[in-house]
């Protein structure tokens, strides 16, 4: 099969369509696509968003252990809750910045519970997160 690679305004004029039928990707973090399933699925399960999610895992297992990371010889640990708790908080916090919705927002940390809280805080706050590494050079960024 073939593939024809071409931007969202391209496919709408060059198609004539504006309605989105066949459209199935964007190239825009503001335009979003219909969700497609299989037919026989259509009905058994409703879809369910990341933090839905994670908020009913973090309240099935609110004292469980979510995060756990050894620093200088001690362990540090998160809670479901505390790591619910810790995203909602950073997905304020994007707010009280000015961030707005919809964009990427790049997360410079090294593995660890502050990189998980804020990816799902900025999913919370409907961004789309993206990881920069540490180790990364000038050109990765």
């Amino acid at each position: 099969m073939d593939y024809i690679y071409i931007s969202q305004d391209g496919f709408k004029q060059n198609t004539n369509n504006h309605n989105g039928k066949y459209l199935h990707w964007v190239s825009s973090l503001t335009d979003e696509v219909a969700i497609r399933m299989d037919p026989t699925l259509v009905g058994r399960d409703r879809l369910k968003t990341i933090p839905e999610m994670f908020y009913n895992t973090a309240r099935e297992f609110a004292n469980n252990d979510a995060l756990l990371i050894e620093r200088q010889g001690a362990g540090i640990k998160y809670t479901w809750r505390q790591s619910m708790e810790a995203s909602i908080q950073f997905a304020k916090a994007m707010f009280k910045y000015g961030i707005p919705e919809r964009t990427s927002f790049n997360i410079m940390a090294a593995n660890g519970p502050e990189w998980f809280i804020g990816f799902v805080g900025s999913v919370i706050y409907n961004c789309v997160p993206a990881g920069v590494y540490p180790t990364n050079n000038a050109d990765a960024c």
